[in-house]
């Protein structure tokens, strides 16, 4: 697998949330208490672009029609069978990377 730089943690601080866009991959990055996190950027609902929307406590809530994903599971919180998928991140060097196949 390989890994590929998302941004610098100097640029998550705890709360935030950030959108990354790389090709055809679209990324929410965030951190949540001092974990850093990735999934996918785009609300399966209407196509929200989930890193410009907002992060209360682990929900990453979309910007358009305010529909919450869990940023550790993916999971929309009112209906388990919608999710976006998960990233694996790793921070080295001050330097935040996603997995990626």
């Amino acid at each position: 697998m390989a890994f590929l730089r998302v941004a610098a943690l100097a640029d998550l601080p705890a709360g935030s949330l950030r959108q990354f866009e790389s090709g055809d991959l679209t990324i929410a990055i965030g951190n949540h208490e001092g974990e850093v996190f990735a999934i996918g950027g785009s609300c399966p609902h209407a196509r929200g672009p989930l890193g410009h929307g907002a992060l209360n406590g682990p929900m990453v809530t979309c910007p358009w029609h305010l529909w919450e994903f869990d940023c550790r599971t993916g999971v929309c919180d009112f209906n388990p069978k919608v999710s976006v998928p998960v990233y694996r991140t790793k921070v080295e060097a001050g330097e935040v990377y996603i997995e990626i196949a």
